[in-house]
């Protein structure tokens, strides 16, 4: 603040403030997508939801007789697909989909003298 007191119009003073600035604002959304989770009730009802459907689906097949195991195992591997991503995306830090935090490394390594 000292520096853009005595020379509010440099341009290497500017810069720095507004990367520090950027810099802060992504750290702020990382630790809000760290903070904040799909409620557990959204959760459950997901697996639910899926656990119903799986049974009826179970239930039709035995009760038509039918065959169709290769249709069958593709709706449960779909299923089971969409309740791992929506796990994986609630947690950005853990698991096959996450979030790299080289660019913050980057903007730390480019303020030292």
């Amino acid at each position: 603040m000292a520096v853009t007191a005595t020379a509010p119009q440099s341009l290497p003073t500017y810069r720095f403030v507004a990367s520090l600035n950027e810099m802060n604002n992504i750290h702020e959304r990382r630790l809000t997508a760290l903070r904040y989770h799909v409620p557990g009730a959204v959760m459950f009802m997901l697996i639910g939801v899926a656990m119903v459907a799986m049974g009826f689906t179970g239930y039709q097949a035995r009760v038509m007789e039918s065959r169709r195991r290769v249709a069958t195992l593709i709706m449960s591997l779909t299923v089971a697909g969409v309740i791992m991503l929506v796990v994986d995306l609630d947690q950005p830090a853990r698991g096959l989909i996450q979030v790299p935090v080289q660019a913050l490394v980057d903007a730390a390594q480019g303020f030292r003298p």
